[in-house]
């Protein structure tokens, strides 16, 4: 599922993805922005994205509100993007959690 969230922020929930194939996921479309190029005044301007990729381990049960999860998930996944961000940009930063950490 991907979503807008925010001005320039989207969210891409991978449903019953391991960490290793949502960085597979993460590094191919990072790739392909990559390959973007959008001509603005007879000038190409290249498409940069930068990525907070977080994973979880879902293998033990928790009774925490759905929503409360998903609230902690969006602000670490934040805080990735962040540090992405403020070490130069247009990269992946990658946190895995296990669910008993949220």
């Amino acid at each position: 599922m991907v979503c807008r969230y925010g001005g320039e922020e989207f969210v891409i929930l991978l449903h019953a993805t391991d960490a290793s194939q949502a960085e597979q996921f993460a590094t191919r479309l990072h790739s392909a922005l990559k390959e973007i190029s959008i001509i603005v005044d007879e000038k190409a301007i290249k498409v940069t994205a930068s990525f907070g990729l977080i994973t979880i381990n879902c293998s033990n049960k928790t009774k925490d509100n759905p929503e409360k999860i998903v609230e902690r998930l969006l602000a670490e996944a934040d805080k990735m993007m962040y540090q992405v961000k403020v070490s130069g940009r247009d990269g992946i930063k990658t946190l895995e959690i296990d669910l008993h950490q949220l």
